[in-house]
């Protein structure tokens, strides 16, 4: 967990617009948040194939019989 939790810090460092030094929690919560909208919608993901998953939810769901 230790490491995962060093990860997600140096992340949110890197990617975040909103990049600190943050004053209050909310400063965090906020960078949190968009560091979650990044992990869950634009990094390329191994086990995708190196698509993203925004792409890849996309692609599956208008594969779908009932896209057509």
């Amino acid at each position: 967990m230790h490491s995962q939790h060093d990860t997600h810090a140096v992340t949110l460092l890197c990617i975040s617009p909103n990049r600190g030094p943050w004053k209050v929690i909310d400063d965090v919560e906020i960078a949190t948040a968009e560091w979650v909208h990044w992990f869950n919608t634009y990094r390329p993901h191994g086990a995708l194939g190196g698509a993203t998953p925004a792409a890849f939810r996309s692609d599956y769901f208008s594969a779908m019989p009932w896209a057509a």
